[in-house]
């Protein structure tokens, strides 16, 4: 082994050691298999969607490639690839391949249910959906009669209004470019 190679090891070595021991996770999966990660990257999230668990202004480590050799979680913070952006959106799984999903009005708003339960925000409150969101996970549930296909995920951001599943629909598995391991607060 060359020196370099010892040395880019090395550094590999220290950077997981820091991110299993120095950053607050925000991962519930603990044996992970990091031989499908092909880069991991700090990155500053920008925005306001995932306020009460990333802040904006905060920072992520993000495990691209994750997914090739990881399954996807009812609740991880995935980086998405979203409409040919250079910048990903990082939003929460919300319901995975094979889950039930229904978009309802209750009490003048609506909301939507996943596996008979409704979804929330990471406070508890229920994710309230405009209109026009409703109408696009409408049609998501009559194509797919209230069932997730199979590689296709519901993610949302942590309030109401943001760049999610409510606009642009379910997304595709090949779509989620990595995981977010761990959040460094500003």
């Amino acid at each position: 082994m060359n020196l370099v190679t010892r040395k880019y090891m090395f550094y590999k070595l220290l950077f997981f050691i820091y991110i299993f021991f120095c950053c607050k996770s925000i991962t519930a999966q603990t044996a992970i298999d990091s031989s499908c990660i092909t880069s991991t990257e700090i990155k500053q999230v920008r925005g306001t969607s995932l306020t009460g668990i990333v802040s904006d202004g905060s920072s992520i480590i993000l495990a691209y490639g994750f997914y090739n050799c990881n399954p996807v979680l009812l609740n991880d913070i995935v980086a998405y690839k979203y409409g040919g952006s250079k910048i990903p959106l990082i939003k929460i799984v919300k319901a995975l391949p094979g889950d039930t999903f229904h978009v309802l009005l209750k009490d003048n708003y609506y909301y939507i249910e996943v596996n008979k339960k409704t979804v929330t925000y990471s406070d508890g409150a229920i994710y309230k959906l405009p209109q026009k969101e409703y109408a696009m996970l409408k049609m998501y549930e009559d194509s797919y009669h209230s069932v997730i296909p199979p590689s296709a995920y519901l993610i949302l951001g942590n309030r109401t209004g943001t760049t999610d599943s409510g606009r642009f629909g379910l997304i595709s598995k090949n779509d989620i470019l990595g995981k977010a391991l761990k959040v460094i607060s500003r």
